[in-house]
């Protein structure tokens, strides 16, 4: 039992940090166009993490399949691309 605990704070540690820093990779102005909230995120990685850890990875899962990311990702793109051409 100790051991899937350890196992879960392992796993859930990892799952926290890679969601944390994909959140962050994301410019402030894409969240608020977009109507998401970073921060509902976050509270739901770090409360999975303090819940033995393995809810944390569920939540990074979440995060990485949801429709939310794929929306944040396209808007960021779209942002990278009009900033380029308005450069050149």
């Amino acid at each position: 039992m100790l051991i899937l605990l350890l196992a879960g704070f392992g796993v859930g540690l990892v799952a926290l940090a890679w969601a944390w820093v994909d959140l962050s990779r994301f410019p402030p102005q894409v969240w608020y166009w977009s109507g998401n909230r970073r921060e509902m995120w976050r509270i739901g990685l770090v409360l999975g993490f303090l819940a033995t850890g393995w809810p944390a990875m569920v939540v990074a899962i979440a995060w990485w399949r949801s429709a939310s990311r794929a929306e944040l990702r396209d808007e960021a793109h779209f942002l990278r691309e009009t900033h380029r051409r308005k450069i050149a």
